[in-house]
């Protein structure tokens, strides 16, 4: 599981990066773009929430991942780990 930032000027954690939460399922790449997928659980739409567009690329630049939910329309950044 890992924590993800969508909407600035709005948090919910301690850290104050992070409004939810997402369950990585997979990783891969396409066109020599490494992503993980994941499942977005914050949806009544189970269709949307594990659809396969579910990715977060990783950035070389900055060192980051994000990308955008098929579920909510939200372009995510990955903020934080959850290793349970």
């Amino acid at each position: 599981m890992i924590g993800v930032h969508y909407k600035y000027g709005t948090t919910y954690n301690h850290d104050k990066t992070t409004e939810h939460f997402v369950v990585i399922v997979g990783t891969g790449s396409e066109n020599g773009r490494k992503y993980y997928r994941f499942f977005d659980v914050g949806t009544a739409f189970v269709k949307k929430g594990t659809d396969p567009k579910n990715r977060l690329y990783y950035d070389p630049t900055t060192g980051s991942y994000s990308g955008q939910s098929y579920a909510t329309g939200h372009y995510y950044t990955m903020s934080q780990l959850r290793f349970k």
